[in-house]
């Protein structure tokens, strides 16, 4: 189950990291929500702050257990409102934002779902001395 969480949190913090370069250096897509109307220019810069943020909030909540739980939730909150918009201005263009969505609902679903290991170090020493002691 870990490493379904880390596969998950990485490509989430990947694709968050890549939007908000995508904002950052307004390439086409984002843009294109600003020519719908769906989003005001103005706004992009706050936009693109969310979103570093959850990509930093995920990639830390690989080690600090509560971070990525908020983080996620953050990011779901986020992609929700997100189609809202898209919905209220009748752009029925929303398949990136739903994607984004699942992927931030299975982060959400594998920090909730996985404990956090106390001493994953001592842990990691203990697999990796008993896998020599067989060999």
């Amino acid at each position: 189950m870990m490493i379904a969480t880390y596969v998950v949190a990485i490509s989430l913090a990947a694709a968050m990291a890549i939007a908000a370069l995508a904002d950052v250096r307004k390439w086409p897509p984002p843009m294109k929500s600003v020519r719908k109307g769906i989003v005001k220019e103005s706004t992009l810069p706050f936009l693109t702050a969310v979103k570093s943020v959850g990509a930093l909030g995920i990639v830390v909540g690989l080690f600090v257990h509560w971070a990525g739980i908020a983080a996620a939730v953050g990011c779901v909150v986020y992609f929700v409102l997100a189609i809202g918009a898209h919905l209220r201005k009748r752009d029925w263009d929303v398949l990136p934002a739903t994607g984004y969505l699942a992927l931030s609902v299975a982060a959400l679903v594998l920090f909730s779902s996985t404990q956090p290991q106390p001493n994953a170090q001592e842990a990691l020493r203990e697999r990796l001395f008993s896998c020599a002691m067989i060999g």
